[in-house]
C-alpha cells in the first residue's frame, strides 16, 4: 500500500510539474529561434540555424509576434508585418491565438520556461523554439 500511494505521489508531483502556469506567460516576451518541429507520424526536423527569429511582444496577454533577421552586430532587421496575438486559457491550458488578415489559427503552449517554449498547432505539428542569444561580433 505504501509503495501504491508513493507511485501516486510522484506521478502528481511529475506532471503537475510539466503544466504551464499563468506566471509563466511573461517567458513569451522577446526572441525565440526554431529547433525542431515534430510532425503527427513522429518524423522530426531539425533546425541547426536560422536567418530569421521569431520575436514576440506581449502586453498583459495580447500582443505581437513577427519575423525578424539578426545581424552579427546585434541588431535586427525587420519589416513592418507583425501578426497579432492574444493568450487565452482555458480549462488550465492556455493558447496563442493568431489574428492577421482573416486567417485565425492557435496554438497550445505545452512547455513554457525562460529558455525553451514548445507549441502544438491544430493539425497536432509540434514546434519547439529556444531563447535565442545573438552573437555579437565587434
Amino acid at each position: 500500500m505504501k509503495k501504491a500511494w508513493l507511485l501516486i505521489v510522484i506521478f502528481s508531483t511529475v506532471s503537475c510539474g510539466d503544466t504551464v502556469q499563468s506566471e509563466d506567460l511573461e517567458y513569451l516576451d522577446g526572441y525565440w529561434e526554431i529547433s525542431e518541429v515534430e510532425m503527427p507520424d513522429g518524423q522530426t526536423r531539425e533546425y541547426k540555424a536560422s536567418t530569421t527569429v521569431d520575436y514576440i511582444s506581449l502586453d498583459g496577454r495580447e500582443g505581437y509576434r513577427k519575423k525578424v533577421q539578426p545581424s552579427l552586430s546585434g541588431t535586427y532587421t525587420t519589416s513592418d508585418d507583425a501578426v497579432s496575438l492574444t493568450i487565452t486559457e482555458k480549462e488550465g491550458v492556455f493558447y496563442i491565438n493568431y489574428q492577421e488578415a482573416g486567417n485565425n489559427w492557435s496554438e497550445r503552449i505545452t512547455i513554457l520556461q525562460p529558455g525553451t517554449l514548445e507549441v502544438v498547432n491544430e493539425e497536432q505539428v509540434v514546434y519547439r523554439y529556444k531563447r535565442y542569444e545573438p552573437i555579437n561580433i565587434q
